[in-house]
């Protein structure tokens, strides 16, 4: 258990995505009406989806498109009915965009679950509202390599009934593959859902007990034919919630969420867990505050990153975090972004680049609710640079120049495709690992010149598809001339 006071607090506190992570920019879009943020997702290009709810008497939903820089490129806002609110947003490899959450239909209806999906250029494909689940309502969608669906919810069938567990398989047009449906006699509340290495999903939440009065963080697995594997109760975690919850490259799950302390505050805790329910590691961070998790993934070095909102009882109330943990479950660092707003964390998630992506709601004076998209790069990002020819140079009397070539990265780069004036000449498949911090991944070229200028383009692909360019430009000429 680990304990972290004031004083301490006011020195690690000093900003954000520090450590591995450093602030790269920082996006906001706002609207003439409320604009609350949701989640957001990755497109096959490295386009950035968000979605939220646009409120102007009803809730209504939005997307956006965005380049990697987090520049607008399309806008959708759907309100065909009285509310449409998206909880979640996924990309599928037939290259269209998922949301999915609830919509009532008039005035006086209950939520129903809703998903939609559109293609790239914003165009409606098709959409489900799932009455037969009663007042219910879709948390978390996320797509299958088949480009099926599988959707966490929340239902209560009847009216005045409790909540219970919802797990739904959709096929590519969103009608039902199966369903499975779980829960106590009392109110249940289902929060996140994650894809697991061997093809299962995971589910975390929270289950009541002691006839209601007690709720307790729950972790359950189901296969990927609906059945449930099991069901995890922390029952030595009093009052708790598993706010999220996500699959770990070593065929395990780590699970976030928040219980109460001796002093009913909100603090969090992590746990990881085997496929069969045994806990490999736990931990918790406690602080003088109200802090609550919303989100967590496993980062391209299995790190642990999960961001919170932290409610400190002052104006302005809450505030952002990101902390991040070894894979063996140790604190690596812990930081808190304080600006004069209101924040809410909607999502996390990893970039291509290896950086990570933080949306959230914010309360800015005079605007009112509008989304943040904050981008923080890491120092492990991958990179290339040239150990020869270091700078633009000049050859004479040569026809060839040998190219001596670093890859920075984590992990073996897939391919380097080398252009020269805009056409391929040449690409590189094959690097010598070297173990070294500075160059990890070496490789020679010699590459032909033609006379004049030779711009060189090397197009690198990383280990996990991430496309970047650096540039060195030769001038070749077969005599001496005098420069000026």
């Amino acid at each position: 258990m680990r304990f972290i006071h004031i004083y301490i607090m006011l020195l690690l506190f000093t900003g954000i995505c520090r450590a591995q992570y450093k602030f790269e920019w920082e996006n906001r879009y706002s609207n003439d009406t409320t604009f609350y943020a949701k989640a957001l997702t990755l497109g096959p290009s490295n386009e950035i989806f968000i979605t939220g709810i646009l409120r102007n008497g009803h809730n209504h939903a939005w997307i956006k498109k965005l380049d990697d820089s987090g520049r607008v490129k399309l806008t959708i806002i759907y309100s065909r009915y009285k509310a449409c609110v998206p909880n979640s947003i996924t990309t599928t490899p037939d290259s269209s965009v998922v949301i999915a959450g609830y919509a009532r239909t008039s005035e006086n209806d209950e939520k129903n679950i809703w998903v939609a999906k559109f293609d790239l250029s914003g165009r409606l494909l098709w959409e489900r509202v799932f009455r037969q689940f009663g007042n219910s309502y879709a948390v978390k969608v996320i797509s299958t390599s088949q480009n099926d669906l599988i959707i966490a919810a929340n239902t209560a069938e009847a009216p005045f009934k409790p909540n219970d567990w919802l797990i739904l398989k959709l096929d590519s047009l969103g009608f039902i593959k199966w369903k499975k449906q779980s829960g106590s006699p009392y109110d249940d509340k289902v929060d996140d859902l994650a894809l697991l290495a061997d093809g299962s999903y995971a589910m975390s939440g929270f289950y009541r007990t002691d006839k209601g009065r007690m709720k307790v963080a729950a972790v359950s697995i189901i296969d990927s034919s609906g059945n449930e594997i099991y069901f995890k109760n922390f029952y030595q975690l009093k009052w708790s919630e598993a706010t999220a919850i996500t699959g770990t490259q070593d065929t395990n799950l780590v699970v976030t969420g928040y219980f109460k302390n001796l002093f009913d505050r909100n603090n969090i805790f992590l746990q990881k867990i085997s496929p069969y329910g045994d806990v490999l590691w736990a931990d918790t961070l406690q602080m003088p505050y109200q802090i609550i998790p919303f989100s967590l993934i496993e980062a391209f070095d299995k790190s642990l990153v999960l961001a919170f909102t932290l409610w400190k009882g002052e104006f302005p109330y809450t505030d952002l975090g990101i902390a991040q943990y070894t894979p063996e479950g140790k604190l690596k660092f812990l930081r808190l972004m304080r600006r004069g707003s209101d924040d809410f964390v909607a999502q996390l998630i990893e970039s291509k680049d290896n950086g990570i992506y933080l949306l959230a709601s914010v309360y800015v004076y005079d605007l009112g609710w509008v989304v943040s998209l904050i981008k923080c790069a890491t120092t492990k990002k991958s990179d290339l640079y040239f150990l020869s020819p270091k700078k633009k140079l000049t050859a004479f009397y040569k026809d060839s120049l040998l190219f001596k070539v670093c890859i920075k990265g984590y992990e073996v780069p897939q391919k380097v495709v080398i252009k020269r004036n805009g056409k391929i000449i040449d690409s590189v498949t094959t690097f010598r690992i070297t173990g070294e911090d500075k160059c990890p991944f070496y490789f020679e070229k010699k590459l032909p010149l033609k006379f004049g200028y030779n711009h060189f383009i090397f197009r690198v692909t990383d280990y996990r598809g991430y496309i970047f360019e650096r540039k060195r430009t030769v001038i070749y000429t077969p005599l001496p001339f005098r420069k000026w």
